[in-house]
């Protein structure tokens, strides 16, 4: 079964420092771990309003930028691992530009916003209640509509990330 493994998540034509990298996306822990940190992602800040005092925020907001940061990393591994690069940048096979590629993307830059220190630096951090009430009143809705997009985005990560863990259930009950 290993030898199976191996052969199957290690090419010839690719390093010793990728077939590692690969052979640790494979793994049922690190599939876990990814999924819980997806839920979190998705749903902590709303548990945290609902559960938490004020004084928790601090403690949220690291483990935002930390979970930003598992994203940011996963996200660019996979390029690295998975991407064919021989034929030049314009002609890359495999993960870097594909439809999943995108979604990461756009999933990892969602989270910008959710993060206080990384907000203030670019300069969009939105303050309630420092505006006109219209004006207000447009951008919550507008923010309201967008959030409901960025969850959508997430969620199309967590089913991603759930079909890649059944179909490796499946291939281990095979085996």
């Amino acid at each position: 079964a290993k030898r199976v493994l191996l052969t199957q998540y290690c090419w010839t034509d690719k390093s010793v420092m990728v077939c590692s990298i690969n052979l640790v996306r494979v793994s049922q822990q690190y599939d876990d771990f990814m999924m819980f940190v997806t839920l979190f992602v998705l749903f902590g800040d709303d548990i945290r309003l609902i559960s938490f005092p004020p004084s928790s925020d601090g403690a949220f907001s690291i483990l935002n930028s930390i979970a930003f940061f598992l994203f940011l990393t996963e996200m660019f591994l996979n390029c690295w691992a998975k991407s064919d690069f021989s034929k030049g940048i314009r002609n890359v096979k495999g993960y870097m530009f594909s439809f999943f590629f995108w979604l990461d993307l756009l999933a990892v830059v969602s989270m910008v916003p959710d993060i206080d220190w990384l907000a203030s630096t670019i300069g969009i951090n939105i303050l309630p209640g420092k505006g006109v009430g219209a004006k207000v009143g447009k951008a919550g809705k507008i923010g309201a509509k967008t959030g409901r997009v960025v969850r959508m985005a997430r969620l199309v990560r967590l089913v991603k990330l759930y079909k890649i863990t059944s179909q490796r259930r499946r291939e281990r009950k095979m085996l």
